[in-house]
């Protein structure tokens, strides 16, 4: 038999095919059907005073070789927004155009939406044309408020400047100023023009005549919205409680030792009862999950879990149900062991786990510091028998954002260490994405590396530094 010649086998069926398929039957590439072009596909109004408005307008085109059918166009933006001329159920031929005028009266400084062109393009449904403005107008704020005059003695007087200040984008019309309230005086000259960005100043008086304690109101009248603006007064010619605090000790080591938050010193000048001790932790390291302890006065056994500043704050108040001014103290907690890692993370539920392997040490192996091995410190790494140079596991976190630590006292000479994060399998929460994580290497007490990643492999194990321990270096991977 003959060989058969393989490149004539494609030519044969082709000749074949041709008698059974009707050629003009396949579609033309040219018959695109209904298209859409917008254009300009934004409108930025810019700059618009109150009171004033402003137009502008895009094209709707048919680019296709059908008709173009216009939906009901859709306004997905504030009330300052409105369409003015509308294409809707427009039906175009192709190459033909209609216009739709946009209006923006601002009411507010910063406002964007949108508009969706619905039509029958096949490709574009739906759409946006997206719109920003930004309304130019006055906005007046009063500083401070509240203007706290605290205690003033009975038959005294003291005065206190409070300022107006111009916000927004135009000038802002002060036409007068009017304090309300018994023990409050001031006086104010309008109408004064405040330029964006400036301010006006206006003397407020507090004279009390009894003992007892005062409010009342600055009433501004101006051309900003809303208008009048409000501010509040405050003042006492009773002598306000005091509150006392300090962290004793106010230097301690992270996770090992505790603080007491003091305040039984603190008294009210008037004799009377405290009756309420607030303590709130206002400052803590990033990552940490310490609160403040229960109790009244002081607040024990409060316990740092990450290396950093902490502060707290205390109010006290009296029988009367007077407040006194608060009270800040400061607690610094620092490390404890030579070699400190620390570890947390932004998003809970999804379980980090720290590991710390040392020269060269398989992961999950016993020269591998994590969970499985390693609370409480029953490695033995380096000199055989010696603790000082083990590692210890101090905190594993699992359903809320750490942090964990894992430290060594005193390294041994020649050690290499490896801090790895663990993605523990099955805790991701998957809806939640990627969770930033982030791990700090101290040396002898200083802060060397710092470093935030963002994880999402569920099972992952992310190297994030080498540490030399004869250098002293770290360098992240």
């Amino acid at each position: 038999m003959p060989a058969r010649s393989l490149r004539a086998l494609p030519l044969l069926l082709l000749g074949a095919c041709r008698g059974d398929y009707d050629v003009k039957g396949l579609p033309d590439p040219n018959d695109q059907g209904p298209a859409i072009e917008v254009n300009p596909d934004s409108l930025d109004f810019g700059g618009v005073r109150m009171g004033e408005s402003a137009e502008l307008s895009f094209t709707i085109r048919s680019v296709g070789s059908a008709a173009l059918e216009i939906g009901a166009l859709q306004l997905q933006a504030p009330r300052s927004y409105s369409i003015v001329n509308t294409a809707d159920g427009a039906l175009l031929a192709p190459g033909d155009e209609a216009t739709v005028v946009v209006g923006y009266a601002p009411g507010a400084e910063a406002e964007s939406g949108q508009i969706i062109v619905p039509s029958n393009d096949p490709s574009a449904p739906e759409t946006p044309v997206l719109l920003n403005g930004n309304g130019q107008f006055p906005l007046l704020r009063i500083d401070p408020n509240p203007l706290d005059f605290g205690y003033t003695e009975t038959g005294t007087s003291e005065t206190l400047p409070l300022s107006f200040i111009n916000e927004g984008g135009e000038d802002l019309v002060i036409s007068a100023a009017t304090i309300i309230g018994e023990g409050f005086s001031g006086s104010f000259a309008g109408p004064i023009t405040v330029a964006p960005g400036d301010l006006v100043e206006m003397d407020v008086t507090f004279a009390p005549l009894l003992d007892a304690v005062y409010s009342g109101e600055v009433w501004v009248e101006s051309n900003a919205p809303s208008t009048p603006t409000r501010g509040s007064l405050l003042g006492s010619s009773v002598q306000r409680p005091v509150a006392i605090c300090e962290a004793d000790p106010d230097e301690i080591f992270a996770i090992y030792e505790t603080t007491t938050w003091i305040g039984h010193d603190s008294y009210d000048p008037s004799g009377l009862e405290l009756v309420d001790y607030e303590w709130s932790l206002i400052s803590k390291p990033t990552g940490s999950a310490a609160s403040m302890p229960a109790g009244l006065a002081d607040r024990a056994g409060f316990r740092p879990d990450l290396v950093g500043t902490y502060v707290a704050e205390l109010v006290v108040t009296n029988e009367r149900g007077e407040s006194s001014l608060p009270c800040v103290a400061t607690l610094e907690a620092v490390p404890s062991s030579d070699l400190w890692v620390e570890l947390y993370w932004g998003t809970n539920n999804d379980d980090m786990d720290l590991h710390l392997t040392v020269d060269g040490g398989g992961l999950t192996s016993d020269a591998d510091c994590y969970y499985g091995n390693c609370a409480g410190s029953s490695l033995d790494w380096g000199v055989s028998g010696a603790t000082e140079d083990d590692p210890s596991l101090d905190i594993d976190d699992i359903p809320g954002t750490g942090p964990e630590n894992i430290n060594i006292f005193r390294p041994h000479d020649g050690a290499f260490y490896t801090v790895y994060v663990h993605d523990y399998t099955g805790s991701t929460p998957d809806f939640r994405g990627d969770n930033e994580v982030t791990v700090n290497i101290y040396i002898a007490g200083e802060l060397e590396f710092t470093d935030t990643r963002m994880i999402s492999g569920d099972g992952e194990y992310v190297p994030f530094a080498n540490i030399d321990w004869d250098s002293r270096s770290v360098g992240g991977l």
